[in-house]
């Protein structure tokens, strides 16, 4: 085909197509105009992509944006990994967490077409992180997660993800319920050092270790610009809360949780930071305080109707939760412990 074949071209009755070659085509309206087009199959369909109208586009540039036009059966995983962590992972509050899932799945099927991918393919890939069962679970979730984005991007027509159940990653989700006893409360009041006043912190206001860190002070309230759903969030201070703020909770979250399991290496049970939360909420509701109150002082999203009418900051209401709760944790410190069995273990570390 020569750019003077195609100028002797003239419309028919129907539209028609004329093969150029490599996938390429030009095809003729029945109005006269001539575009180019390319032809792909995938799945056993065709796939049409619009390049452009001749003579805007001459053959010579229609055929160099042939060789390099990719069509959804050129996609591979690496592609796909790539638009994923561009749409969906860089969202995250922490994306490195997909780093060591990215290189799995490139090492073993990166260079893989997208819509060559089997289920059995990626069942084999989940159950080869079944020695750890949670992380098999987000790599599963990952690739539902991936896939959904593949249909989305005209990549593939299904999920082969969407099969791959719990007896292949071997994790069955338990709830967490662990709270902490008032002997472990007493034993964290005796701790020194900066560790123990954040962890102190969490506690008598309910909050995450990294919103204990990345607050500001404001008067007698924390304030956090952003938070774990993306929100503005606020926290009364008592007077023992504030009373932790002698300096900066610098350390990283992940030395806390390493000093919290040393202190505690003696301890059949060891409990975590963020148990903490769920302490505060337990000691609240233990003390009268309505539930709803508790989920906005934890900024936890309502539920039911709830959840569309009830806009208000419960101010009073979260500043009086506050107070409630170091009573609480007061009265608890400056009680004699009872017998031994619920200390939190070892106070060396």
């Amino acid at each position: 085909m020569t750019e003077t074949e195609i100028k002797a071209l003239r419309p028919k009755e129907t539209d028609y197509m004329v093969g150029c070659g490599s996938g390429l085509w030009l095809r003729v309206r029945t109005s006269g105009r001539k575009t180019f087009i390319i032809r792909r199959k995938q799945a056993g369909k065709t796939k049409i992509i619009t390049l452009g109208n001749w003579p805007t586009l001459s053959l010579k540039d229609a055929m160099r944006k042939t060789a390099t036009t990719a069509t959804p059966s050129d996609a591979t995983m690496t592609d796909l990994l790539e638009s994923y962590q561009n749409a969906v992972i860089a969202k995250h509050r922490r994306p490195k967490q997909f780093d060591a899932y990215e290189r799995r799945i490139a090492a073993a099927i990166g260079r893989k077409r997208v819509s060559e991918i089997t289920a059995k393919t990626l069942a084999a890939l989940v159950a080869d992180s079944k020695d750890t069962p949670r992380a098999a679970d987000s790599l599963r979730s990952h690739l539902r997660a991936m896939f959904a984005l593949a249909i989305e991007l005209g990549w593939r027509a299904d999920n082969p993800a969407t099969v791959i159940g719990a007896r292949v990653t071997g994790y069955k989700y338990e709830p967490r319920t662990r709270t902490l006893t008032p002997d472990e409360i007493r034993q964290l009041w005796a701790w020194d050092g900066a560790n123990a006043a954040l962890l102190r912190f969490l506690l008598l206001t309910g909050l995450r270790i990294s919103e204990g860190q990345q607050g500001r002070l404001d008067g007698d309230f924390w304030r956090l610009a952003r938070t774990k759903n993306d929100k503005p969030h606020w926290v009364f201070l008592p007077k023992h809360a504030k009373g932790q703020l002698s300096e900066p909770f610098k350390v990283s979250p992940t030395a806390v949780q390493a000093w919290v399991r040393r202190k505690q290496k003696f301890s059949p049970e060891a409990w975590t930071p963020h148990d903490l939360r769920r302490t505060f909420a337990t000691l609240a509701m233990d003390a009268g305080v309505q539930p709803h109150v508790v989920e906005k002082c934890l900024n936890h999203a309502l539920e039911g109707m709830l959840r569309v009418y009830a806009h208000a900051e419960m101010t009073e209401e979260r500043i009086a939760t506050a107070k409630t709760v170091e009573r609480v944790v007061l009265d608890i410190v400056n009680s004699p412990a009872i017998g031994k069995s619920g200390a939190a273990g070892g106070t060396s570390g």
